[in-house]
């Protein structure tokens, strides 16, 4: 039975992920055609069929124009497309959202027409707050026929919607890390013998970078803080407040590609998420993979992911937090995760008895 796995983007977490479930599936004989963006950051593993039906028109500028043509085309293009690719007795296996109520009429009329649809959510919140959004995201999970979810936190709330979700560890896609490209990120930040605290990902309001720049003087020892990641607005802020605070950190502001961005990882001696809502992390899924230490907030399903976990706002308990990682450097939750995996989503695709 052919899987069409479906993700919109063609890059970022949900992509990575999304390749590595591709790579569990042909290494068990399945058969998998993903469906995803014309421009690719990374190409998918040997063996899966590409098809390229989503298109972000990244040569205009960003703006409503973009915005305009990118729903037009997933509303008249890429939906029907999907409709005419999947046969009855297939699995579509939806990663993410785009556009909530058009992903969830995509996937009742794949339903409806003898698929077994599959949704993994991602983030199970409303971060834009649209008015349809909550709803929508209760459609996508009673047109599957399993959801599948990577924290406790999604699994209630899947279960809440009405859904039926399977859970699954967040396997990313993880290049060879070589000590060498470890180092290179050890000296481009100036660690001088300060342990490193990482902080990896979209700049962003809601992952609060901010909290652990105001917490990084409270630190029982003196740490360098590292910021790598894609500005979505927030870097500007942070490199005042980092002033103020007469803070010495490294910035290190872009899309980085995936093998940069895990060797940036695996380089830390902490990474921390202080965010203000979250379902999972693929960055904290990536540090534990990796075996690097990890503080994350206590919110959403991350403290299941991470080493500590401190009250969201609370900056004395986030210093408290990096203190107690940094004094107890051998992580417990680095595991082979892929195994619970593969078994998770050949469930959910009723390839095999479910637990």
């Amino acid at each position: 039975m052919r899987v069409h796995l479906i993700e919109v983007a063609g890059e970022g977490g949900i992509y990575q992920h999304t390749l590595a479930v591709a790579a569990l599936l042909r290494r068990e004989g399945v058969p998998v055609t993903l469906h995803t963006s014309q421009h690719r950051e990374i190409e998918p593993p040997p063996g899966v069929e590409v098809c390229d039906c989503f298109k972000w028109f990244r040569h205009l500028p960003r703006g409503p124009v973009r915005r305009v043509l990118i729903g037009l085309s997933y509303t008249f293009w890429s939906s029907p497309h999907l409709l005419r690719r999947v046969h009855r007795g297939e699995v579509a296996h939806y990663q993410g959202h785009l556009l909530r109520p058009i992903t969830a009429t995509l996937l009742w009329l794949l339903r409806l027409r003898g698929a077994r649809v599959v949704h993994s959510p991602h983030n199970t919140f409303n971060r834009v707050h649209l008015p349809l959004d909550d709803f929508a995201l209760r459609m996508c999970t009673r047109a599957a026929a399993r959801s599948i979810v990577f924290s406790d936190f999604d699994e209630r709330r899947v279960t809440a919607t009405g859904g039926t979700p399977i859970r699954s560890p967040l396997v990313q896609l993880l290049p060879h890390v070589a000590p060498a490209d470890r180092a290179r990120w050890r000296e481009r930040w100036g660690a001088n013998g300060k342990p490193i605290a990482l902080f990896a990902g979209q700049l962003r309001e809601d992952k609060c970078l901010a909290d652990l720049l105001a917490a990084a003087p409270a630190t029982s020892g003196p740490v360098k803080v590292a910021v790598v990641g894609d500005d979505k607005g927030e870097a500007d802020g942070g490199r005042a407040l980092a002033e103020r605070l007469g803070l010495d950190v490294s910035w290190n502001v872009g899309y980085f590609p995936l093998d940069d961005f895990v060797a940036a990882i695996a380089a830390a001696d902490v990474v921390v998420c202080p965010y203000r809502q979250a379902s999972q992390s693929g960055v904290l899924s990536i540090a534990r993979q990796l075996g690097v230490r990890t503080v994350a907030a206590d919110v959403g399903g991350l403290a299941e992911l991470a080493d500590a976990v401190f009250p969201h706002g609370d900056l004395d308990a986030l210093a408290a937090a990096i203190d107690a990682v940094l004094a107890d450097p051998e992580s417990e939750l680095a595991q082979d995760f892929e195994r619970a995996a593969r078994d998770a989503h050949l469930a959910a695709y009723a390839l095999m008895p479910e637990h």
